[in-house]
């Protein structure tokens, strides 16, 4: 009877994963037998404990709990009996652990007890699932455990074929499962896999886990519930050597630097990896190199900090539930990558891992702060009969950044003056259209930042083109520019940020346009930034000061999510301009329009460059081809007529000085900068104020240009005989006369 309770709990009790349904199946199988349900319970329950029992290789701290033991137990069943079992669970279900067991006691006469020596040594032949899985692969892994089986001549070894992480194999782009329809069942070919012929084990979380914290209040009441501050927690995880990995799931970024400036005050050595995504980094050779870097961090002891590396999580199942094989006491664990493993990677007794993971982190303590800058923010916004959003009163906004600038300042501040300086430093990233159209806005207050110092490393936001002019020679100093888009590795673009740290340029300027490369951003910011405390730990304090300037280029017409705060180590600031600009803000604000024409003059190149717009405005009555070549030779010979160019001047001068509105100075800056089609037309508000006063002067010339070829006047001015002097004597006093 016992034999035959046995096989049907191993057929259908173990599939069943909810609690009601396995014990409806008790009740029928207690009516069928004439057996009570608590007996077959029991005898079930004495099988598994007793395997159990005898598993002596045991991790220290190892819970001997239901899931465990029906585990290994299932497990034992199928690997003798050579059927395929589907070990089907979430996180924490004892699914790697139970496997571990089997490897560590199932070792043939080498085993600790007559038991475990009764049955042929496990050898383990592992594939590591992920999205990058291929079929190739998983066939591979086949081929080499029947390799092995072929060359035991004794049968004292039975390979076992270990599919680790199957569900990111099941995503994978390369459809790797579908080999296993053949070689689980022999004969049928694209056939539907029929899961019967198969074991599925599955085991869900205890659902009285919900309760624990309720059951340890109602038998122990001295216990309180308290707040406990997150960092304590994280600081104490990464002391404890003993204690898991960690999983931090926050909002944004502000968590990298937030880590970074703790374990730099607890003096810990760490490294921080991120997953790239330059093109030639989508493959499976930048995944084995990373777990390179990966497996020298836990052999040195170092807390690694890893983010956006889905690919190879899977292949660091065993580190990550540190599931160690202890060999001469080391610790080692298996990393594997496809059909290719090592099973024996050392882990230093120091090492830590914390993996990062995006989710909403909300923010309660300085939450009010927040929430009052963020208003402030708003009220910048609201200019009458304009419309505005955050996004263009700070380029790099996002509720991360505001936090993350709170987050830091309160370490240094009190919080009654948090908001105070939280706007000094927000001013740095303000283009200064915003700043200018604030004395209008529910804002309206005036505020002015100067710089005084110089910071090693910096992140510009800038409107201006991808193509603006950097000077090769930059305050004296040698320059090296480089634009993201033009690396195509994580491999190059560290090898580049190398070779600056040990040349003698001492200015690097890193362009990147935020609409198409905002992915890199990060990785690169990482990069540079490990690169240079590699420097520092090799050069001595001699060492010439090197800048590195970030540049990155935004588009008014997008509004991106920027991954950078203010507790990196950078400095963040906006320039409305990287080039060095005609004429100044600062000037602009102090007088009107028509002093900066005169200023100007002579306005030849404005006239000039303005004189094909100017033509192509004009409608002609006749529409054949002589129209073209009429407008063509205008061009030619207003362009080379030196006395029209000086007469056409004269004239727009004169014309600006009659009809010019006698605005206060600076007010016509106001309108350019409340102008979001100006702003976006020209990107930066020293180029929009640029074009506005060409505007200012096209005016008058097309009006004059359309009237002189309306009564056709063009002509006789730039046609050059004995008779041209008279004719532009004509021309002036028809220009001077009143009906003109």
């Amino acid at each position: 009877m016992h034999s035959i309770i046995i096989s049907l709990t191993i057929c259908y009790q173990s599939r069943f994963g909810d609690r009601a349904i396995r014990e409806e199946y008790l009740d029928k199988l207690s009516s069928i037998m004439s057996v009570p349900s608590d007996v077959i319970a029991n005898i079930i329950t004495s099988k598994q404990e007793y395997i159990l029992h005898k598993m002596e290789y045991l991790p220290e701290g190892t819970a001997l709990n239901v899931a465990l033991q029906e585990n290994v137990f299932m497990l034992l069943v199928c690997i003798l009996s050579k059927i395929p079992i589907f070990l089907v669970g979430k996180p924490g279900c004892s699914k790697s652990l139970s496997i571990q067991l089997l490897r560590s006691n199932l070792r043939g006469k080498d085993s600790a007890n007559e038991f475990c020596k009764s049955m042929p040594q496990i050898f383990g032949v592992s594939f590591q699932g992920s999205e990058s899985s291929t079929s190739e692969g998983i066939i591979k892994v086949f081929e080499r455990a029947q390799k092995y089986q072929q060359s035991n001549d004794e049968r004292d070894v039975l390979p076992v074929v270990i599919l680790d992480e199957i569900g990111l194999a099941e995503i994978s782009r390369f459809n790797p499962l579908k080999v296993l329809h053949d070689i689980l069942e022999p004969g049928n070919q694209n056939v539907r896999r029929d899961i019967n012929r198969n074991t599925s084990q599955f085991r869900g979380l205890p659902n009285e886990l919900k309760n624990i914290l309720e059951i340890f209040k109602k038998h122990v009441p001295c216990i309180a519930v308290a707040h406990v501050p997150v960092m304590k927690l994280i600081r104490e995880n990464i002391k404890d050597y003993t204690s898991r990995h960690l999983m931090l799931i926050t909002h944004g970024n502000v968590v990298i630097s937030v880590l970074e400036r703790e374990l730099s005050e607890m003096k810990l050595p760490f490294d921080i990896i991120f997953g790239s995504n330059f093109e030639d980094d989508l493959n499976a050779d930048y995944n084995y190199r990373i777990l390179s870097r990966i497996i020298l961090c836990m052999e040195q002891g170092m807390v690694l900090i890893l983010k956006d590396l889905e690919a190879i999580y899977g292949s660091l199942y065993d580190m990550l539930n540190q599931s160690y094989t202890v060999v001469g006491k080391k610790k080692n664990c298996r990393v594997a990558l496809g059909h290719y493993s090592n099973p024996m990677c050392h882990v230093h007794d120091d090492f830590k891992c914390i993996v990062l993971f995006s989710d909403l982190l909300k923010t309660e303590k300085l939450k009010t702060v927040v929430d009052e800058i963020t208003h402030e923010i708003t009220t910048l916004c609201q200019i009458q009969n304009y419309s505005f959003i955050p996004e263009e009163v700070i380029p790099s906004y996002s509720f991360d950044l505001i936090v993350s600038l709170v987050v830091q300042l309160n370490q240094t501040v009190d919080e009654e003056h948090i908001k105070d300086y939280a706007f000094e430093r927000l001013l740095w990233l303000m283009p200064p259209e915003v700043v200018i159209r604030a004395s209008e806005s529910k804002y309206a207050k005036s505020n002015q930042h100067y710089m005084s110092e110089i910071i090693e490393c910096f992140i510009i936001y800038t409107h201006s083109s991808l193509h603006s002019i950097i000077e090769d020679q930059f305050g004296g100093h040698q320059v090296q520019k480089q634009k993201i888009a033009t690396f195509k590795s994580e491999k190059e673009f560290t090898a580049s940020v190398e070779n600056f740290l040990i040349s003698d340029k001492s200015v690097f300027f890193l362009q990147c346009i935020a609409a198409t490369e905002i992915q890199h951003t990060l990785l690169s910011k990482v990069i540079i930034e490990k690169a240079i405390r590699k420097c520092q730990q090799k050069c001595d304090n001699k060492q010439s000061t090197k800048h590195i300037y970030m540049i990155i280029h935004l588009d008014r017409g997008l509004h991106i999510h920027l991954p950078v705060n203010f507790l990196s180590s950078w400095n963040l600031l906006y320039m409305d301009s990287i080039q060095t600009p005609r004429t100044t803000l600062d000037y602009f604000l102090q007088v009107d329009k028509l002093e900066i024409v005169r200023e100007r003059m002579p306005l030849h190149d404005y006239i000039t460059s303005s004189l094909f717009l100017v033509l192509s405005r004009v409608k002609f009555t006749s529409r054949d081809n002589s129209t073209a070549s009429l407008l063509e030779f205008l061009l030619k010979s207003l362009r080379s007529c030196k006395y029209a160019i000086d007469t056409l001047e004269e004239m727009i001068v004169s014309w600006i000085e009659k009809r010019s509105r006698s605005d206060n100075s600076g007010e016509w800056c106001v309108d350019v900068a409340k102008s979001p089609h100006d702003l976006i037309i020209s990107g930066t508000l020293i180029g929009a104020i640029e074009n506005n006063i060409r505007e200012f002067i096209e005016t008058p010339l097309s009006k004059y240009i359309f009237v002189m070829i309306d009564i056709n006047m063009i002509t006789p001015v730039i046609f050059e005989d004995e008779f041209t002097n008279l004719r532009r004597k004509s021309w002036k006093s028809v220009y001077y006369s009143q009906n003109f």
